[in-house]
This record gives structure tokens, sequence and C-alpha cells, in this order.
């Protein structure tokens, strides 16, 4: 079944050679009742009626096939062109997909860290003023510190509980 498929359709190809012949037969057919009518212009009412009366369906069918020849080779490229776009954009929404996760999963490392640093205690400092030993929490780092959480905090409000 695959064998008989054409490339760009879904459609068999063996149909495809079917609706082309079908249509160049009635626009053939449509061109022998043309010529068939100008010999008979001197002919009978009756004649001439029933003519235009065949005429009529032999013309709705041949100008059907008529546009599905030409009308298929017209919109082909557009068709191609569609479809490219549209495999382009999908392929397009994979990637920006991809990067939104790696950037969620680099601002939970990040969140995690931060939070990790920002809840061990800082080192005591040791000062010597005037022969007395003053002890403080290291102050500089910890501010430092906890102005980076509270930009992951602001940046990635969604990974703080």
């Amino acid at each position: 079944m695959a064998a008989d498929q054409t490339a760009d359709s879904k459609t068999p190809a063996w149909r495809d050679s079917l609706a082309a012949v079908v249509a160049v037969c009635f626009l053939l057919a449509f061109l022998v009742l043309v010529i068939l009518m100008f010999t008979q212009r001197g002919g009978s009412e009756t004649a001439w009626s029933r003519l235009v009366y065949l005429l009529t369906g032999v013309e709705a069918v041949a100008f059907a096939g008529a546009g599905w020849v030409f009308g298929k080779e017209v919109h082909r490229a557009q068709a191609q062109h569609a479809e490219a776009r549209a495999s382009q954009a999908e392929t397009d929404a994979r990637q920006a997909s991809k990067d939104a996760e790696t950037e969620r999963l680099r601002g939970v490392r990040m969140a995690q860290a931060v939070q990790t640093a920002n809840a061990q205690p800082q080192p005591q400092q040791r000062t010597v003023r005037g022969g007395e030993q003053e002890v403080s929490a290291g102050a500089a780092p910890a501010s430092a510190l906890g102005s980076v959480a509270d930009l992951a905090r602001r940046l990635y409000p969604e990974l703080y509980p």
C-alpha cells in the first residue's frame, strides 16, 4: 500500500492518475459537444435545446476537472511552503520548551544552593581592639549572601515555599 502512495499526498497514485484521465476525457467531450453545436446551428429548435441541455452537464464536470488539474499545480507550492513553516514552528516550540525546562532547572539549582548557603551559620571572626578580643559573626558575607537569596526569591518565587 505504501508503494502506491505519492510522496507529497496521502492519496494513492492510481487515484490521481484516474482523476486526471477522467478530467481530460470530460474536457475532450466538452470540446466535441461545442463543435457539434456549431455544426447544428441551422437545425431544429428541439435538437438545439437537447444539445444545450447535454452541454450544461458536461460543461460542469469538464470545468470541475479543469479546476482540479490546474488548481492542484498552482496550490502545491503553497501547501509545501505551509507544511515547511508548520514543521519549523513545531521545531521552534520544542526548542523553546527545552530551553524553558533548562532555565527552570538552573533556577532550582541556584535556589537550593543559595538556600543551603544562607541556612548555614557564618564563621565567627575574632577581632582585637586595644587588647580585648571581640567576637562577631562575619556580617559582610552574610549580608551579601542574604541579598543574593532575596534576588533568587524575587526571580524564582515559585521555587520557594
